[in-house]
């Protein structure tokens, strides 16, 4: 066989290399598993292999939402103007049967706020014998938690319909989409991976969301923006590991014992921060976002260190860094970047197994 080498000829395609999966004589053989898919320890014994590695690493929670900075038109009509109720309650010589009315409603706090990073999956490393192992061993793969969407500020906090208050009736009709907008809501938690009972690890909680409502039984808007919490080896609900930034520093760095790993905790979002109290806007004060906490990380085996994610310009281009940092994740078998939605990264969950022979 003839092999050219870079700087004497063209680099091998990677297709043409042999895939090390497909060599029974291999000394290891890595396998990245897939979610639903059992490990069958058996075909692996007949190949010669003896020993295993395992490798679960949490997927990534999502951003926390936003505030709009933008007004939501509806347009609604009326099927009946003979009840009484069924009028317009600001301007009923303006509703005619049949035709359409348009309104506009704008945010209560036209703000620049931005949502917490998520945090990064946690890790749990396993080993052992094959022949240990049951005849077959159920594979969870976690899958990333999704950021959260533009939210709308309201008086009340609650989900609403687009159409004028006291209007969410069965005669009123509204032109498609009828869309529903919410308050700002958490990112989504990141899912759990598993291999079996015998290694699993939690995902990253979501980023906090901007703003949120009522808090202390006030009728009033408060500033959150915190990070999400990583997830932690050794478990499957949903954070656990480093925390996530609540103030201008960043989210905490993740830690690993050469078992059990944490991911990263997310960075705080970034804005224009007022003083709110009975929807009434004082001031303002204008904080940056923090950068997100690095992964699971040891001095004695820095190996795996998953890159922490940078603060960021807003997507809107006015200059300011509100954009925050998000947790960390794994480089599970050291080379394998996931957990994270970090640059680079994957922010789904892994298992992956390394098999190996005795000496």
């Amino acid at each position: 066989m003839r092999v050219h080498f870079r700087g004497e000829g063209l680099g091998i395609p990677p297709y043409a290399l042999p895939d090390p999966g497909e060599d029974s004589n291999a000394p290891v053989l890595v396998r990245v598993l897939q979610d639903g898919v059992p490990f069958v320890a058996d075909q692996y014994i007949a190949m010669g292999y003896d020993r295993y590695e395992v490798w679960a690493v949490g997927a990534a929670g999502g951003r926390g939402g936003a505030p709009a900075n933008v007004d939501v038109r509806w347009q609604y009509y009326l099927e009946d103007l003979t009840v009484p109720t069924n009028i317009h309650y600001h301007s009923p010589e303006l509703v005619i049967i049949g035709t359409t009315y348009d309104e506009r409603i704008g945010t209560r706090i036209a703000g620049l706020q931005r949502g917490g990073g998520g945090g990064g999956g946690g890790l749990q490393v396993a080993s052992g014998l094959l022949a240990a192992l049951p005849s077959e061993v159920p594979v969870t793969v976690g899958q990333a938690g999704a950021d959260a969407p533009i939210g709308l500020h309201w008086v009340n906090g609650e989900s609403w319909e687009a159409v004028p208050p006291n209007w969410g009736r069965a005669d009123v009709f509204r032109d498609p989409p009828i869309v529903t907008f919410d308050p700002p809501q958490p990112g989504g938690d990141g899912g759990y991976s598993s291999f079996g009972d015998i290694a699993k690890a939690s995902g990253g909680k979501g980023g906090r969301p901007a703003t949120v409502y009522g808090l202390y039984g006030l009728d009033s808007w408060f500033f959150d923006g915190a990070g999400g919490q990583g997830g932690l080896g050794g478990r499957t609900a949903p954070g656990g590991g480093a925390p996530g930034s609540s103030s201008d520093s960043d989210g905490a760095d993740g830690t690993w014992d050469g078992l059990v790993g944490s991911g990263g905790g997310g960075g705080r979002g970034g804005g224009m921060y007022y003083a709110s109290f009975n929807n009434r806007i004082f001031g303002g004060e204008w904080h940056s976002s923090s950068n997100g906490g690095q992964g699971a990380f040891s001095y004695l085996d820095p190996s795996i260190l998953g890159t922490r994610g940078l603060r960021a310009a807003d997507p809107t281009g006015n200059g300011k860094v509100t954009m925050a940092g998000v947790g960390g994740g794994v480089r599970a078998n050291r080379n394998l970047p996931v957990g994270s939605y970090a640059p680079g990264y994957s922010p789904n969950g892994a298992v992956l197994i390394r098999l190996s022979r005795a000496a």
